[in-house]
């Protein structure tokens, strides 16, 4: 689809405005790439002025050398030599870069300027350079994180004394720039007071009608990280470029690396694991500082975010306290030359795990099965067409209703019945083949399953325990139904409670994500559900997998005197509450 508009690609520093302009302009070839023309602190000659301030405001008037240098940019002409003088080497960059500036613009192609420092500019590009601006947001709070893991502070006079930019929208924040509070720093006291500046301008151009005419599209940088292939597809709608499968796998490719950006001095990461990034910054920053934050923030943060994204709990971060087949690559450690050749070392490495733990539960017999689950739960959800295939494999091995993973353990025979074409039981039973539970060295009193799901804990356990009674909990019903399916086909006799597991006997709501992510708590959902506390017998072997209800259950059935002698969890918002439930 051909291009008739330039774009523009701005938000404030640390807003992702660099990966998002990266990867629109990869995603079309009559697009031409500027990173940062107008960054004051870039050597002159990507634009000639000498800037004064870091976001300078220009709205059209009064500020002639600026808009020249916009027009003439979006002209393809790029000056080079007058100005500062620079060194050989410098010059010779930027002769390179006019140079494709020049040619892009003789290809007929149209520019996209990945600039944070032009967000002031916006109204002046839509208004008089016919531009398309793509405005991200950032939290208030993961924008002063993201700040101060970089160390980065901002000079308040670049705002303030911009007598254009202050009636409008500082005026009213008179004095703040200057306080002092008790436990916050300098350089976040700058930080907040500036998100809440440049918002507030973003807001202006919302409310002056920009958006509803196409002009302007405001994105937030969480839906990039949470939903990155449907938000880029409206960004792509929005700007009138194509959305293809292609584009879509590159973005989930680049979206789910392992890297979670905390405390690095790295500035950019273009891979990374962007549903851990985007909540980062609930591991840096303490109860004081987000509130402290919000309450500076919140007139205007509230016009992106509901109440729920300050919540420092607010979030499922799992790990899983049992033995596991090591199976992430740490992509911190690859470098980028290489990165494609140990990739393939190391996933060779992996199937060669996976290959032989198939084997160890149950030799040849079922071992399709069993490792085609295992690579399933391997497998990065960017691998879009080997996930399908791997799927498409697994519900050919079924009959009309299920598909059987076969497993021994010693020689204890157990049958895990997936329902076919569901993806979550088949990543459990890859959990399964991977080694999920280590089971105890001594014999438990009793087995009790909570958050039994579709029985895979209950069918190892029974495996390593034959005569050992099992107790199992799971509140969702359609589990319940496979659940029952796997214990009458394997000849497991066990109590099983249609219940959620809590610290007293209630009723909530249950929220059903999917088939094994289903979590209770008191907000009203259309599924009122019974809870119960466990039955907990001495000397038993404990499985909780019950999506952050560990945090009410294990310390109640400690307090009444119940002594299990093995516990096997699973623990949810680990970061914030882990270590202080262990």
């Amino acid at each position: 689809m051909p291009l008739t508009k330039n774009i523009l690609v701005t938000g404030s520093h640390r807003s992702g405005t660099t990966w998002v302009g990266k990867t629109i302009s990869d995603a079309n070839k009559r697009l031409h790439y500027i990173y940062e023309p107008f960054n004051p602190q870039s050597p002159p000659g990507m634009a000639r002025p000498n800037f004064e301030h870091i976001y300078h405001h220009v709205d059209g008037g009064g500020f002639p050398q600026y808009e020249t240098a916009a027009k003439n940019l979006f002209n393809g002409v790029f000056p080079v030599f007058g100005g500062k003088s620079l060194p050989i080497r410098p010059r010779l960059a930027l002769l390179k870069k006019a140079y494709a500036i020049a040619m892009a613009k003789n290809a007929g192609k149209s520019f996209l300027l990945k600039s944070s420092e032009a967000m002031l500019w916006s109204e002046f590009f839509i208004r008089n350079l016919e531009t398309q601006v793509l405005m991200l947001v950032r939290h208030p709070c993961a924008f002063v994180a993201s700040c101060e893991r970089m160390n980065w502070g901002f000079d308040l006079n670049n705002i303030t004394l911009q007598s254009s930019f202050e009636q409008k929208f500082i005026s009213a924040e008179a004095g703040f720039s200057e306080c002092n509070v008790d436990g916050i720093s300098k350089r976040i006291i700058q930080n907040t007071w500036l998100w809440k500046v440049l918002y507030k301008y973003a807001l202006f151009l919302r409310d002056a009608g920009y958006e509803k005419n196409g002009k302007l599209f405001l994105v937030r940088h969480e839906d990039l990280c949470y939903a990155p292939t449907r938000a880029f597809e409206h960004i792509f709608s929005f700007l009138q470029i194509d959305f293809n499968t292609k584009k879509q796998n590159k973005i989930i490719r680049d979206t789910t690396g392992d890297i979670v950006i905390t405390n690095s001095s790295v500035q950019h990461y273009l891979t990374r694991d962007s549903k851990k990034t985007a909540i980062s910054w609930k591991n840096t920053l303490d109860k004081k500082t987000t509130e402290w934050i919000r309450s500076v923030t919140e007139n205007v943060a509230n016009e992106f975010y509901d109440s729920d994204s300050w919540d420092l709990n607010f979030r499922k971060c799992t790990v899983v306290l049992n033995e596991k087949i090591p199976i992430p690559i740490n992509n911190q450690e690859i470098k980028s030359s290489n990165f494609y050749s140990k990739n393939i070392v190391n996933s060779f490495r992996n199937a060669l795990e996976l290959a032989w733990r198939s084997l160890s539960l149950g030799g040849l017999a079922g071992v399709k099965v069993r490792f085609l689950c295992a690579c399933l739960a391997s497998t990065g959800v960017y691998r879009v067409a080997l996930r399908q295939s791997i799927i498409k494999n697994l519900n050919c091995a079924g009959n009309l209703d299920f598909v059987p993973l076969v497993f021994f353990l010693g020689v204890n025979k157990r049958i895990l019945h997936m329902r076919k074409g569901n993806l979550s039981d088949y990543l459990v039973g890859g959990e399964l083949v991977r080694g999920a539970y280590a089971p105890p060295r001594v014999k438990p009193t009793a087995i009790v399953d909570c958050g039994a799901n579709i029985g895979m804990f209950s069918l190892i356990a029974s495996a390593c325990f034959p005569q050992t009674p099992i107790i199992c909990y799971e509140p969702d019903q359609k589990n319940i139904e496979c659940l029952n399916t796997n214990l009458q086909k394997n000849g497991i006799v066990a109590s099983v409670f249609s219940k959620a597991v809590w610290s007293d006997e209630t009723r909530l709501y249950y929220h059903a994500n999917d088939s094994y992510t289903g979590y209770v708590d008191g907000n009203a959902s259309e599924l009122s559900i019974e809870c119960t506390r466990a039955d907990v017998p001495e000397g038993c072997w404990l499985k909780l997998d019950i999506e952050g209800a560990e945090y009410e259950v294990l310390p109640e059935i400690l307090q009444r005197g119940a002594r299990p002698a093995f516990i096997s969890m699973e623990i949810h918002f680990n970061n914030q509450k882990g270590k202080k439930l262990i």
